[in-house]
């Protein structure tokens, strides 16, 4: 796969093509993470100061090593040029046996040793706490930031963008701050490192910094390279997820057309492209390791030995020299290596990271405003709607909704009723024009205030994975166990739900995977009666009913009449055939309005849809059930 071709699919794109930032660049990235998941500074401290304490440990250790050197050997602590701290340690150790001496020489850097890897595990301790924290604020703020969302920011976002970044995004950044404090206590000991080296020769460290230089800007490829495969696993993840979810909802389809090979073919393909990356993302990360182990340390020996070919000391110095060099080599190896597969990380991490603060910086609905109105009447004045794209969706929409007023929306898909009543919901905001309860514009109210108001049946609700009580009381959690039971027995659901073996305790599955279309519908409608709504909206709601179903959820919307404001959009006629209203979309204007006698006079759309209900239904023995069943037709047809 290549990377155009993945910026093309470009699931989770928000940051395709950005380029990996030089290391100066990812401060202000690491700041903006901590203001993002409310980081507590002083946890860092923490981490910091067990850095430096275990970097003056490994101070005192290479401090040992010339004097001790010059102890066990012919030469003199006068040879060298020792600080303070070697002199003094010198004389102390002058002042016992040999044995005691060896004795305490090696119980000093026994100490020091444990001391050194203690703060090390104290600072990788904190920094683990940092991530494990920070990635449960970071969990919380993007599940919170796809609540707060405008439902229109849906539209433009893959299903397999939103799983990803809710599962991975949080870990790989969380990651990205993890590995940034772990080059902390790294960096302090290569600065210990450098100072014990410029203390012993700086002639020498001259030379091997420039060396150092050479290889770490060789390694830039790498890091570029790793920048670009993060890029890759990135869009994997979004499109991999994709995959997965329409597996989950396309598995009636694919099963149905006997597809499973294909729908496998198709996986395996995004599959194996995803793990060709990340398989060439790890090797990277273990060659780097051992190349650069072996650049730098043949490319040091050279340099101490070309350095020593042109340079006169003695002997003693020589010696204690070279073997402290060879020494911090020895130790400065790991944290270098350590370094450059941090570096390595962070370049890999850097595309997920600008992508969740990209997710994190996209609008959000505010839910400021005053509070609604009890409603006493709705109005649609002059509103239109497009999309980004320019698609105009609905025109000059005029549409008065009076308290205890039954409204029908009627016409062919795409007219743009399911638009109209994601403007009431506020879930859309009109592009011209506005929605007013009582003269107030829906837009200076409080969004959740407002759909408490509110009660909404989709075409296809959801059922979550909980008992049918607790799936009813979800739109009101306060509700009464009686409340739950009258809510279902308006809804028409309380004799299914008493015939199950379990009744109201009995779990629904994932989705309602366990009902049926009809039961699903039905105990939407009671969720939605259960906050005791100002305004009642089914959309579709009765399109999975059987007739006697169908005639009892209308009774129910009978004595709602008068009570409280009802919309119902529907393509099966019957249900809104005695509503006060009638209002007739085509291309996204409204067209006809009036009772359904009055319409079905006019001749006009309404009439046709009518007229094709009942010649679908003279196909009823021949083709199954029709939109319009034998009651429903004869209610279309009788006078209201």
């Amino acid at each position: 796969m290549t990377e155009a071709t993945t910026e093309q699919i470009g699931g989770a794109g928000l940051a395709a093509g950005t380029q990996v930032p030089p290391a100066t660049k990812h401060l202000p990235l690491w700041r903006r993470l901590a203001e993002a998941a409310a980081l507590n500074p002083w946890h860092v401290v923490l981490v910091v100061v067990a850095a430096v304490l275990a970097a003056f440990s490994e101070f005192l250790t290479i401090a040992l090593i010339q004097p001790v050197l010059m102890l066990f050997s012919e030469g003199s602590p006068s040879d060298l040029e020792l600080t303070r701290l070697q002199l003094w340690i010198v004389a102390e150790l002058q002042a016992l046996g040999t044995g005691q001496r060896i004795m305490a020489i090696v119980c000093l850097i026994i100490f020091l040793q444990i001391l050194r890897e203690s703060l090390l595990f104290f600072s990788e301790f904190f920094s683990i706490r940092i991530r494990t924290k920070f990635e449960l604020a970071m969990r919380k703020r993007t599940y919170r930031q796809c609540l707060a969302m405008h439902m229109a920011a849906y539209r433009n976002t893959e299903s397999g963008e939103i799983h990803t970044i809710l599962n991975s995004y949080p870990r790989s950044s969380a990651g990205y701050v993890f590995s940034t404090l772990s080059m902390v206590p790294v960096t302090i000991m290569l600065v210990v490192y450098v100072a014990m080296m410029i203390q012993a020769e700086w002639r020498l460290f001259l030379i091997i910094a420039v060396v150092s230089v050479l290889i770490m800007y060789g390694m830039k490829a790498a890091h570029s390279l790793q920048g670009r495969y993060g890029r890759l696993m990135r869009d994997g993840l979004v499109r991999t997820s994709s995959k997965a979810n329409e597996l989950i909802q396309a598995l009636p389809v694919i099963r149905a057309f006997a597809q499973e090979q294909r729908a496998e073919a198709s996986f395996v393909a995004i599959a194996d492209d995803f793990m060709k990356v990340s398989a060439k993302s790890s090797i990277l990360n273990a060659a780097v390791g051992p190349l650069q182990r072996i650049l730098s340390f043949t490319l040091v020996l050279v340099s101490i030995l070309v350095f020593y070919s042109f340079t006169e000391v003695e002997e003693a110095q020589l010696v204690a020299t070279l073997v402290l060099f060879m020494f911090i080599l020895a130790r400065i190896n790991g944290p270098l290596t350590q370094l450059n597969l941090q570096r390595l990380g962070l370049a890999q991490l850097f595309p997920f990271v600008v992508d969740l603060l990209a997710f994190l910086d996209r609008d959000t609905e505010e839910d400021t405003g005053v509070a609604p109105p009890p409603i006493t009447g709705i109005g649609f004045e002059h509103v239109g709607f497009a999309y980004e794209d320019g698609t105009q969706v609905l025109q000059e929409i005029d549409l008065e909704i009076k308290k205890g007023e039954f409204v029908g929306l009627a016409g062919p898909s795409g007219a743009g009723k399911t638009t109209l009543v994601n403007l009431l919901l506020r879930f859309e905001r009109p592009t011209s024009g506005r929605v007013a309860v009582n003269d107030v514009n829906i837009a200076t109210v409080s969004a959740s205030a407002w759909r408490r108001r509110i009660g909404m049946v989709p075409q296809k609700p959801y059922m979550f994975d909980v008992s049918i009580m607790e799936n009813i009381r979800y739109a009101r959690p306060e509700a009464t166990d009686a409340e739950v039971f009258e809510a279902a027995r308006l809804a028409n659901a309380a004799d299914f739900i008493e015939a199950l073996p379990d009744g109201y305790a009995t779990r629904t599955g994932e989705g309602g995977s366990m009902l049926s279309g009809g039961q699903a519908q039905r105990l939407a409608l009671a969720r939605a009666l259960l906050i005791k709504p100002e305004l009642l909206i089914l959309d579709e709601a009765t399109s999975a009913q059987d007739t006697e179903s169908e005639r009892r959820i209308k009774e129910t919307l009978e004595r709602l009449r008068g009570q409280i404001a009802v919309v119902v959009i529907a393509h099966r006629l019957s249900i809104i055939v005695n509503a006060d209203k009638i209002v007739v979309l085509d291309r996204g204007r409204i067209v006809e309005t009036g009772r359904h006698r009055d319409l079905m006079t006019q001749a006009g759309l309404y009439a046709h849809l009518v007229e094709v209900s009942r010649r679908d239904d003279g196909l009823a023995a021949h083709v199954g059930p029709s939109p319009l069943d034998d009651e429903a037709l004869s209610v279309c047809t009788a006078p209201t």
